[in-house]
């Protein structure tokens, strides 16, 4: 849900119709010497340019276009540890034997023989958005992955259809360059300023009419039904006859649609980080932020917990560190801050405005991540109190994908397609939600009410998304969301989720029969986002034993937000 999925993006995508970019004979040598500057370039800015939409660093060292897709898929070694293929399904299930989309997949083989009594066969993952690439979660994430769940499942990413490496890909601009000028115009907040409501529905009318004249075809196959219908074809190409699966943000959509659908297809499925399937079908999009508040003072409390020594925003409470971030905020939105640096003196600098909706959109994303970017975003708020706006710039650049689209400036095939933004989950979300009719009026009447319970409510902008997006999917699932499913379903929440509070994981499970909710007892998105012994072992019971953990479960994490954390007598 971006991956917050607020824009959740898609990494590395290859072109539908085979089209490359690619360098004319009379300038190959111009090309190879932009590419070694380039590669130069990147090792001086490792640190400040790490995106969490940023495809893994070896993504572009396997060619997929050499892949033949097929029925059943035939895998072939790749990155190293993994075996990659692509699998051939219908673009539209009414039309079998009409178009095709090649679903790109990739997979961590377990160490266990398949005739071993022990090996449970593959096991699907799907990291959220809608927008995220299953094939860049688990090669990420693989091994940590594999800590969890032990030995007994193939891990299986997929890139569902539109995304990643899976043709025909949502490809609407032409160039990275391109894509990256349309984005730049936009807002992060829609309370950045008196207009930027109206700014951003007018930008996300553009993005539909850019979509529906360059990609509409793609773009009304993207649906959930859709993929879970692939997913139920891996399922039986895989020879399992039923699901196993652990779906995140978004991803519990996937699920729960899945689940509806094909009731009797459950091996195992974990729900995690849990959005409301009827809120989101519905583009209402109102009961995602009910905890992000209690994720912020979460943070704060911690502050207070650990000291001055370790917390330069320290106070004695955390309502008075939330005082003092409220006054930066209105400060920063009065005044931004420029921030300018020579990474490499007279070849690269990076610099812009460190403004109020890139600070209030950054702790937001940092929030997602909170065990990972709290640290560093207490820091960069302290810097920001007293002039400073080089860590808040650093954080932005990490949590929010500025260089994405213009680290590749050149038009050679060296790098294999490139990032997506707001198209790829506008697209998925936008075209299967009820239509949404957003007037400005309505707009602001609507985030006016949700910020009365919510203090991100403006930086949660896909109702405005939504309101401008007029592609439709050709098949879409809206509920129910009921059914005794062949095995029950583990559902798991946060305490403090900034996205998907705890709450929608018990309404969701109310709807299928002997499902069960886990606590995680943290901040952050999903329970991967800390680390817990307790869940770890949770999951790895379902997954490999059948055995749900008690109802009213809560467990605790043993990882910190902030280095040396500690309790002070």
């Amino acid at each position: 849900m971006k991956d917050i999925s607020l824009p959740q993006l898609s990494n590395a995508r290859v072109n539908a119709s085979g089209r490359r970019r690619s360098c004319r004979l009379t300038t190959t040598k111009i090309c190879f010497i932009i590419a070694v500057i380039f590669v130069i370039r990147r090792l001086f800015v490792t640190r400040t340019v790490k995106s969490i939409y940023q495809q893994p660093d070896n993504s572009y060292r396997y060619n997929w276009s050499n892949l033949v897709p097929s029925n059943p898929p035939q895998w072939k070694a790749c990155y190293g540890i993994y075996q990659c293929s692509k699998l051939l399904v219908p673009l539209d299930y009414e039309s079998p034997e009409g178009d095709r989309a090649a679903i790109a997949l990739i997979k961590m083989n377990s160490t266990l023989t398949p005739g071993d009594e022990r090996h449970k066969g593959p096991l699907l993952m799907n990291p959220g958005g809608p927008g995220s690439s299953g094939v860049n979660f688990v090669m990420k994430n693989g091994r940590k992955l594999r800590k969890i769940l032990g030995e007994g499942y193939d891990i299986v990413g997929f890139d569902p259809r539109g995304i990643g490496y899976t043709t025909p890909g949502l490809f609407p601009f032409t160039t990275r360059a391109e894509a990256g000028a349309f984005y730049a115009q936009e807002l992060l907040s829609a309370n950045a300023s008196e207009s930027a409501i109206a700014e951003l529905l007018g930008h996300a009318q553009i993005l539909s009419q850019i979509v529906g004249a360059r990609a509409k075809n793609v773009a009304e196959h993207m649906s959930t039904a859709l993929v879970a219908k692939d997913m139920l074809t891996m399922v039986e190409t895989f020879g399992n006859g039923k699901l196993s699966y652990w779906g995140f943000s978004y991803g519990t959509v996937l699920g729960a649609t899945f689940a509806a659908m094909f009731p009797d297809k459950i091996n195992r499925m974990v729900l995690d980080g849990v959005v409301d399937a009827e809120d989101y079908y519905s583009g209402s999009w109102t009961e995602s932020l009910h905890d992000a508040d209690s994720a912020l003072m979460d943070l704060f409390h911690t502050c207070v917990r650990i000291g001055p020594l370790l917390c330069p925003l320290y106070e004695v409470n955390a309502s008075l560190i939330k005082e003092r971030v409220d006054k930066l905020l209105l400060r920063v939105k009065e005044h931004p801050i420029p921030f300018f640096y020579n990474v490499v003196p007279g070849v690269r600098e990076q610099y812009g405005l460190v403004d109020y909706s890139i600070v209030k959109f950054a702790m937001l994303q940092s929030l997602v991540k909170v065990q990972e970017d709290g640290w560093s975003l207490i820091h960069a708020l302290a810097g920001l109190e007293k002039g400073y706006s080089e860590a808040f710039w650093r954080l932005s650049a990490r949590v929010i994908r500025w260089e994405d689209y213009f680290s590749d400036r050149i038009s050679c095939d060296f790098l294999e397609g490139f990032a997506g933004g707001r198209e790829l989950g506008s697209a998925v979300a936008c075209g299967e939600a009820d239509p949404v009719v957003g007037d400005l009026q309505s707009l602001k009447e609507y985030y006016a009410d949700l910020a009365k319970t919510a203090s991100f409510a403006y930086e949660w902008t896909r109702r405005i998304s939504c309101s401008g997006w007029k592609v439709r999917a050709k098949e879409r699932y809206t509920g129910p969301f009921v059914a005794n499913t062949s095995f029950p379903i583990l559902f798991i929440g946060n305490t403090a989720d900034p996205v998907t509070p705890l709450r929608n994981a018990h309404k969701m499970a109310k709807g299928f029969e002997g499902a069960v909710v886990l606590t995680q007892n943290s901040s952050g998105h999903g329970s991967i986002s800390a680390t817990s012994i307790c869940t770890g072992d949770a999951l790895r019971r379902y997954f490999n034993e059948g055995k749900l953990p008690k109802e009213g479960t809560v467990c605790d994490v043993e990882s910190k937000i902030f280095p040396h954390e500690f309790s002070p007598a």
